[in-house]
């Protein structure tokens, strides 16, 4: 990461805009084979950790587990669907076209929470890439 300007008395921070902008506008994920190693041709655009959307997807989730406060086994398994739908949340697109099964997969925040329930190396590398910032830098 680039050191901020600074001159012996002040720092300037505004170098961070373009990387709010980026945020914002969101980055495209290069999906890999569940090895890793293979690019499977598409890509999934999704938003920064700090992004509007994120932060409202964020205070949506929080607030449904405030609303259901279980500690049950039922209720940890719960919250770890909010995962899920927190990354259907953050997700703004895929290209090109998503089949599965001969059926198209059109985009949706639905559809993407079903993509990453059902393939988790799939989730694994969205999250991965929506919460880290240095993802979200010119570069």
């Amino acid at each position: 990461m680039a050191e901020p300007k600074k001159t012996s008395d002040t720092v300037d921070l505004a170098q961070f805009d373009e990387m709010q902008r980026r945020q914002e506008d969101g980055i495209d994920v290069k999906i890999l084979s569940a090895d890793g190693r293979k690019p499977l041709g598409f890509t999934i655009k999704v938003a920064g950790p700090d992004s509007e959307r994120a932060m409202q997807a964020r205070e949506q989730m929080a607030d449904e587990m405030v609303n259901e406060a279980d500690n049950s086994i039922a209720g940890l398994r719960q919250r770890a669907q909010y995962a899920i739908k927190y990354l259907g949340k953050v997700t703004m697109g895929w290209g090109p076209r998503v089949v599965v099964g001969g059926e198209e997969l059109a985009y949706s925040e639905e559809n993407a929470t079903k993509l990453y329930q059902r393939f988790p190396f799939i989730r694994d590398q969205v999250d991965a890439a929506s919460s880290s910032r240095a993802r979200f830098l010119k570069g």
